[in-house]
């Protein structure tokens, strides 16, 4: 489970909730559209989504691209320490928090600058589905106080769930 931001464009007069709905059925779509992820991006697509990826590794070093061959469809960022994930698609871009996180500041830390260099240099807005609606990097305290409420109500919410004979160790540990 994560806690999710998608930034994308908004525009002039729209509501942002119809233009938040509008963007995901379109990349509904496109994904049910895509049946192969090697079916290759225009040029443009491509490279338009580079550059938001250079300018947050520029705002944030730390940020590792993940370039497969043949290339995906999207891009990937990902600050191992912070686990926070970045995926730029072709009209917006996601950023995804692990709960459980020991050093949730410091990820958040990380998510404003995201949200700052973004905004700052595209047009795009920043919709969080857990708070229902627009935010901008100044809600950083609003989002966290509500990854914490979050993060604390998750254990509970496993343990209630019935037994399925998965593994409750963590995803990424394989020891």
């Amino acid at each position: 489970m994560s806690y999710d931001l998608k930034l994308f464009h908004l525009p002039d007069g729209v509501d942002p909730e119809d233009a938040f709905n509008e963007l995901a059925e379109r990349e509904e779509k496109r994904a049910e559209a895509d049946t192969t992820s090697d079916t290759p991006l225009p040029e443009l697509v491509r490279k338009n989504m580079q550059s938001l990826a250079d300018l947050l590794r520029a705002a944030h070093p730390a940020f590792e691209q993940f370039q497969p061959d043949p290339p995906l469809r999207w891009l990937e960022l990902t600050d191992e320490e912070t686990q926070v994930q970045v995926t730029i698609g072709e009209e917006s871009v996601d950023l995804t928090m692990p709960y459980f996180r020991e050093h949730a500041g410091e990820m958040m830390k990380v998510v404003v600058t995201c949200i700052g260099t973004l905004t700052a240099r595209t047009d795009f807005v920043t919709s969080d589905p857990q708070l229902g609606g627009i935010v901008k990097a100044s809600n950083m305290p609003v989002i966290l106080a509500q990854y914490r409420e979050m993060d604390t109500k998750l254990p509970k919410i496993v343990r209630a769930l019935p037994d399925t004979g998965i593994s409750s160790k963590p995803g990424w540990k394989f020891g």
